[in-house]
């Protein structure tokens, strides 16, 4: 966590060097971090659409069908390879889009309780100096 941790701190250095206000930098950053996600975003719709279309066709089969289970299972894997959705089609680019903000927020959360060491660039054993020197 800590080269993410890193990395964001450096991120949020370089645009606070342009707005000279932290909070405009975290807006920015944030702002950039859901941007980068816009194409995961739409292929996820894109595939949940499909599932959708072929949902429809697979509860209409189900209703109006005479047949063996099998053929019954066969008939909607095709269905779904026809629509090119699959039970687990939409699974990953979910947990991409869930994943990738939650570890910006982590990030940020570790960045804003460590802010000596992420921000000011000390190492722990300084911070922890600095932290005693202010206790008395």
């Amino acid at each position: 966590m800590d080269i993410i941790g890193n990395a964001f701190a450096r991120a949020i250095n370089y645009i606070f060097s342009f707005t000279g206000n932290y909070g405009l930098s975290i807006l920015y950053l944030s702002a950039a971090v859901q941007i980068a996600i816009i194409p995961l975003k739409l292929k996820r719709r894109q595939g949940t659409k499909r599932l959708y279309e072929a949902q429809e066709e697979v509860n209409s089969v189900k209703k109006n069908f005479r047949g063996t289970p099998q053929e019954l299972e066969q008939l909607i894997n095709r269905i779904y390879e026809k629509h090119n959705a699959g039970n687990f089609s939409g699974c990953i680019l979910f947990i991409l889009t869930f994943l990738i903000p939650m570890i910006v927020f982590l990030a940020f959360y570790r960045n804003f309780t460590m802010p000596l060491t992420y921000f000011c660039n000390l190492t722990q054993g300084q911070t922890e100096a600095i932290m005693k020197a202010v206790r008395g």
